[in-house]
């Protein structure tokens, strides 16, 4: 996994990626969009 270097992405990583993607068959990088950023109210 790799994230932009931010306390708020990081946590927000650490605390969806895995529920949201361990029981899924999606295989390789995985991005955010933009929306995510923004509700976090970071810029991409």
């Amino acid at each position: 996994m790799s994230v932009s270097f931010g306390p708020t992405i990081i946590k927000y990583a650490l605390d969806h990626y895995v529920p949201d993607f361990n029981s899924s068959d999606k295989t390789g990088p995985h991005s955010y969009n933009e929306s995510v950023y923004e509700s976090l109210g970071l810029n991409k």
